[in-house]
């Protein structure tokens, strides 16, 4: 039973121990990641994320001679919310090519690489249209040229979005399948209205499986089954109902509808992890899991790297 639960969580999260509810600093957060990377479960472990800012005064003297580390870099391209389109553009250009500058330095240094990036799309930028996106994407590719970039994952925030922005997004990322860009998806945070909802959520992944565009998660998936939180008074995403909900509709072309069921599915034995994973009708074969996992369902981001699978030892699913 815990071999397909190993194969779905094979390098499946990124450290994310920088941002909240953990807001650890620099020094610590990248001890525990180089501990987690010597653990016995860094079969788990994908890359350290980080806002690109950090990278200026990175504290190289901690990095041990014997391990090489992953970074997943977050860029913010835009600072101006300037209504004229020429204003806009300047902005984004200058902080691309500023990320770029960063990033070039930073991977000078032994022992580290940057194979992804995370590009925040603020709603503002969305006023000048589909064209504009394209713009910016094809600016990104320019400047991160060189620099051993392998995937771009862009992320619309859900509060506040609309379905035409993500449509126009993943419009610009179809025209051209030789650039590794997929879509990121905020599935929680530290306040209510940060949880998309299922509506929402069920959408966005019909939408990436249908174009064969790459998914990644981030915040709130701690645990493996969608559950009820009191505290915030929210339903929270578990990170099974979405890595499943992702690649069954890649490889099933699943309705939207059947999506947010398995979004939302409560009770883990209805998921089983015999020889694949199979929730209903639906089946993956181990394959599959490993095929989808690196094409469709890439990874998400915790601030806690522990948690994740110590929920899975308890349910049985892993030994």
């Amino acid at each position: 039973m815990g071999e397909s639960a190993r194969t779905l969580m094979n390098m499946i999260i990124d450290y994310a121990g920088l941002f909240p509810p953990a807001k650890l600093d620099l020094e610590t957060s990248l001890k525990n990641y180089l501990t987690y990377l010597k653990s016995e479960d860094r079969w788990a472990l994908s890359s350290f994320v980080i806002p690109v800012a950090m990278l200026k005064d990175f504290p190289y003297d901690l990095m041990e001679s014997d391990v090489n580390v992953q970074f997943s870099v977050l860029v913010n391209p835009l600072n101006s919310q300037s209504e004229k389109r020429d204003e806009v553009a300047e902005d984004v250009l200058r902080n691309l090519s500023k990320a770029g500058e960063i990033i070039s330095k930073f991977i000078v240094h032994d022992r580290v690489s940057v194979p992804t990036l995370e590009v925040r799309l603020d709603h503002h930028l969305f006023t000048f249209g589909e064209e504009f996106i394209a713009f910016i994407v094809d600016a990104l590719k320019e400047h991160v040229e060189g620099l051993g970039v392998t995937r771009v994952f862009f992320e619309i925030p859900f509060f506040g979005s609309t379905e035409k922005m993500f449509t126009q997004l993943v419009s610009v990322i179809a025209l051209d399948a030789t650039y590794p860009v997929g879509v990121k998806l905020r599935t929680g945070g530290t306040e209510r209205h940060l949880f998309p909802p299922l509506h929402d959520l069920s959408g966005v992944i019909q939408l990436c499986a249908k174009h064969g565009i790459a998914m990644k998660a981030t915040a709130g998936l701690h645990r493996p089954i969608r559950y009820y939180d009191e505290g915030l008074d929210v339903w929270r995403y578990g990170f099974i109902n979405v890595f499943s909900a992702m690649m069954m509709a890649s490889k099933h072309n699943l309705a939207r509808q059947m999506i947010l069921e398995i979004l939302s599915e409560t009770d883990i034995t209805n998921f089983s992890f015999v020889d694949g994973l199979r929730w209903k009708e639906f089946v993956l074969t181990e394959d599959d899991i490993i095929a989808l996992r690196s094409q469709v369902a890439i990874s998400y981001g915790s601030c806690d790297f522990l948690e994740p699978l110590e929920y899975l030892r308890e349910l049985g699913l892993l030994t």
